[in-house]
């Protein structure tokens, strides 16, 4: 059969990818993937939103708490 060798960037063009404003695409050979920002996860419909106060870093995988001693 005929197969294609050239690869389409979808990142090039944003009406291509559905990344969003808080999520970079990443293009990789016939097809992309969309990565959030630092400080954003992504949520099962796809969106990129902001972590919440207790977490942050990439995919909002790190935990933080505040020390309310000195308050």
């Amino acid at each position: 059969g005929t197969t294609c060798s050239e690869d389409i960037d979808e990142c090039y063009d944003p009406t291509k990818n559905d990344c969003g404003k808080n999520g970079r695409c990443e293009n990789m050979p016939g097809t992309f993937k969309c990565v959030c920002q630092i400080g954003f996860f992504r949520t099962a419909n796809g969106e990129c939103i902001p972590c919440d106060t207790t977490k942050y870093g990439q995919d909002c995988l790190n935990n933080c708490s505040c020390a309310m001693t000195n308050t």
